[in-house]
């Protein structure tokens, strides 16, 4: 199955909160193992357009929790030692 760019957008957006491609399936009418399929495979563009959609969100929540923790939030302090902890955990893998 061929998926148009406005199909793309809406994975890639449905990505960015985070929904199951099984959420994504239903609400976009495909076939859920399929679509599962795709989003596995790295090389497909459903799967590029999905993971676009969740680390755009991820780097954003990253850049808010970092700035609380700058204006001094003890939990987005916390959360903040817990990304450096784990980013130099996964640096050195």
């Amino acid at each position: 199955m061929n998926f148009t760019e406005e199909q793309l957008k809406e994975i890639e957006n449905f990505g960015a909160v985070f929904f199951e491609p099984g959420r994504i399936a239903e609400i976009m009418e495909l076939d859920a193992e399929y679509l599962q399929k795709e989003i596995e495979d790295k090389t497909s563009a459903v799967s590029r357009a999905y993971r676009a959609g969740m680390l755009r969100s991820e780097y954003e929540l990253r850049v808010a929790e970092i700035e609380l923790a700058k204006r001094g939030s003890s939990q987005a302090i916390e959360g903040a030692k817990k990304m450096i902890t784990s980013f130099k955990i996964n640096s050195i893998e």
